[in-house]
């Protein structure tokens, strides 16, 4: 990859503080953006990026998207060639109690975000999208091509009107945009609050893990080192404006997935079952077909494989695995 100037919104994140460190491997200068929210523990965010914090081309500013000349600034002073929006609040269920929030800060908050990048004249986004905007599947497996008429919580309205706004932005303005869909990302660094997390965490503790109507549902799982690829890749490639899935291309069902946790921890989970909240996708999986045209992108972790990864890790950190409150 020729030498970038890159800013990351969300870097200190899961997702946000590996692609950082995947940029700054292939030789980028990146600016890191995030204002350590308490959607989670600060603290963890800021141990997912303690092993970058010394590189001399790496820049951390702390504060929020919503502030556009705040955006603005980092991108005139680092020289910003293209920008990686990951910085979202991301959790469907949560969305339902708190719309407002999500709204604001994953549509206006990418409104923001553009603006900036309208106003220093930077032509490249990014962008974390979601494969909630599908809802719940009609088809074996989601394409780009679907139209969006059901999305199930403000989050997916969010993000549908956050790729709006890119497309608008690229219409109007001749920003490049590429809108990655990422299906169910999991992995090292994984949000304390995250459903494989708090399963393991309630597995070894032995408390009920929650299972949402029989648990035959199913999600498209993709580790955190494909997704990386995917967006490293979104990144080098990135002209006109697409939309594009990052998955791994199968989807393993609830139980399935309780079985696998079983054999990790050596625990029977204790099963508590419950309705099927409204706004829960019954299934997901990615067609990556367009991924694999347009970004050359190819999974190389298999479902099992990565969660392997993920316990082995996740024994291996002192950070705590229980609910913020914040």
């Amino acid at each position: 990859m020729p030498t970038k100037r890159i800013a990351v919104t969300g870097g200190a994140g899961f997702i946000g503080s590996q692609v950082v460190e995947r940029l700054l491997q292939l030789g980028c200068w990146v600016t890191l953006i995030d204002n350590f929210n308490e959607s989670y523990d600060p603290k963890l965010k800021r141990r997912n990026i303690e092993l970058a914090t010394n590189e001399i081309a790496l820049s951390i500013v702390e504060g929020d998207i919503m502030d556009q000349s705040f955006l603005a600034d980092c991108f005139l002073r680092d020289r910003i060639d293209v920008v990686v929006h990951l910085a979202a609040r991301t959790n469907s269920l949560a969305s339902i109690e708190e719309p407002r929030l999500f709204m604001e800060t994953n549509a206006l908050g990418t409104l923001s975000v553009l603006e900036a990048m309208r106003v220093t004249r930077t032509k490249r986004i990014v962008f974390a999208s979601s494969c909630a905007v599908y809802g719940n599947l009609l088809k074996p497996a989601a394409e780009e091509s679907e139209a969006l008429h059901h999305p199930l919580s403000p989050y997916a309205v969010s993000k549908v009107a956050a790729e709006n706004l890119c497309n608008a932005y690229n219409a109007s303005h001749g920003i490049h945009a590429y809108c990655l869909r990422l299906f169910n990302a999991y992995g090292p660094r994984q949000r304390p609050d995250s459903a494989i997390a708090l399963m393991i965490d309630s597995m070894l503790h032995n408390r009920p893990i929650q299972i949402f109507g029989n648990g035959a549902s199913k999600r498209d799982y993709v580790y955190i080192d494909d997704v990386v690829d995917g967006i490293a890749n979104a990144v080098e490639r990135v002209k006109g404006f697409e939309v594009i899935n990052i998955g791994e291309g199968r989807s393993v069902s609830l139980e399935q997935l309780v079985q696998q946790l079983e054999i990790r921890t050596g625990r029977k989970a204790i099963r508590e079952q419950l309705p099927m909240p409204p706004s829960e996708i019954y299934r997901s999986c990615a067609d990556i077909r367009k991924a694999h045209k347009l970004l050359g992108y190819d999974p190389q972790v298999s479902f099992i494989e990565g969660l392997g990864r993920y316990y082995r890790w996740l024994l291996g950190t002192p950070a705590p695995i229980t609910r913020n409150a914040g």
